[in-house]
């Protein structure tokens, strides 16, 4: 009997701890982490331009302004 308490404690315990990795892996993934660039915004600023990010009721969307215009 002692040993069967025994078992499920560190059964508990392990699937505890197992829980808790997957929970912190999963908030890593979801941290929004940013990859590999838009490669229109990287092409523009290569140029020397300047490449804005303007919200419109349908999105948003990259602009690459070349000399103050758009």
């Amino acid at each position: 009997m002692r040993e069967k308490k025994k078992l499920i404690s560190i059964t508990s315990i392990a699937l505890l701890i197992l829980g808790i990795l997957i929970l912190s892996i999963m908030k890593q993934e979801n941290s929004g982490s940013v990859g590999i660039g838009n490669p229109s915004a990287v092409y523009c600023k290569k140029l020397g331009y300047r490449y804005v990010i303007e919200n419109t009721p349908e999105g948003q969307r990259g602009i690459c302004i070349f000399d103050g215009e758009k």
